[in-house]
């Protein structure tokens, strides 16, 4: 192209730079890939407080069966249950005595017990035995349940928030890409495989890579 020839970014070809046009028409930026601040920001304002996508419910089919995911951005690990009452939650994988992990990996179990001092809880997060729990001053069982997490469900698919009051609904934050999936039959789909990768990279790179 000579430096006579020019192009137009507002035309059909070019939509996108009139569609956003706080994004400009230059090179993008790669600080937002490289960023300590900029990843900071995005665990504080995305990871901790929107919904996130972290598993499909066909993992849990049955009452018992569990998954443990881990969010290492956060470093936050987390067991989603399907209680005996068949609903599916989520709860910060922590012990409310010491602060160990309850479970790992996945299977079913009726009962969750933390290996440091055996404390059990249920798959609906309650506190069902303390160990010489006559020792302990003012037990307050009812403060000594499995910490939840915000736990909702679209097609299927299992979100969770870990904002104490999440600002908006799941389909809320879908809005109009759940309006425009909303007819895909995901809910009869089942987890066949998995992949994945630890690169040294920003999320965002891995993310993009395989969007194109």
């Amino acid at each position: 192209m000579s430096a006579a020839q020019t192009i137009d970014l507002t035309s059909d070809e070019h939509r996108n730079a009139k569609r956003y046009p706080e994004l400009g028409t230059g090179p993008v930026s790669v600080e937002p890939f490289i960023s300590e601040e900029h990843l900071a920001l995005e665990c504080e304002h995305i990871f901790s407080r929107m919904w996130l996508m972290v598993g499909r419910a066909d993992q849990v089919a049955e009452p018992g069966d569990f998954f443990v995911k881990k969010i290492d951005c956060l470093g936050k690990s987390i067991i989603v249950v399907r209680g005996k009452d068949g609903q599916i939650r989520a709860f910060h994988n922590v012990c409310r005595h010491r602060g160990t992990n309850v479970a790992e990996g996945s299977g079913n179990c009726k009962y969750f017990t933390c290996r440091f001092h055996g404390w059990v809880y249920d798959t609906q997060g309650k506190i069902r035995d303390i160990p010489e729990a006559a020792q302990f001053y003012d037990l307050d069982r009812s403060k000594l349940n499995l910490d939840p997490v915000h736990c909702e469900l679209w097609k299927n698919f299992i979100f969770v928030n870990f904002d104490r009051e999440p600002r908006e609904t799941l389909t809320e934050q879908l809005a109009e890409i759940g309006d425009k999936l909303a007819e895909f039959p995901f809910e009869s789909m089942k987890v066949a495989g998995r992949w994945g990768a630890t690169l040294k990279a920003n999320w965002k790179l891995f993310l993009d890579a395989f969007q194109e």
